[in-house]
């Protein structure tokens, strides 16, 4: 979209409290797809989000980041390099970064996932994104033992 950098009003560690906070949340989420310019910006905001993580000098045990696109991603001339060099990025920082490709236009999802295996997932139907994030925390946990 237009933005490396969507505000949904939730800050680091002030996660929402019920079903109606988050519901907000929802509902800026689905306004700002809905809403925005086309455009890619994922490289972008997985580097401010490492970035983020680098910078955060509390003590953690793990660190996560999950980008999730549409892999529509020859159109803006990013390639799987972007990703391998933020994949480094993030591991300097001591955070696990996961890609999730919920379209693609054509085979480009695949590409990716198999050049940056155990880092990029694709997952076309909806129902089985549960199952997915399941798959991207069992990658993290078994590459922490290593």
């Amino acid at each position: 979209g237009d933005s490396d950098n969507v505000e949904l009003g939730v800050e680091f560690g002030h996660l929402p409290r019920n079903d109606k906070e988050r519901l907000s949340v929802i509902r800026k989420m689905n306004s700002h797809v809905q809403m925005c310019d086309s455009g890619d910006t994922t490289v972008q905001a997985i580097r401010k989000a490492v970035d983020q993580m680098a910078r955060d000098g509390r003590e953690a045990d793990a660190r996560y980041i999950f980008a999730v696109s549409d892999a529509n991603l020859d159109q803006y001339g990013i390639t799987t390099g972007h990703f391998e060099q933020l994949v480094a990025s993030a591991m300097r920082a001591n955070t696990h970064l996961f890609i999730l490709f919920i379209a693609s236009m054509g085979d480009q999802a695949k590409h990716f996932e198999e050049k940056l295996p155990g880092k990029v997932f694709t997952c076309l139907d909806k129902t089985s994104i549960p199952k997915t994030l399941k798959k991207m925390f069992l990658a993290a946990a078994s590459a922490s033992k290593m």
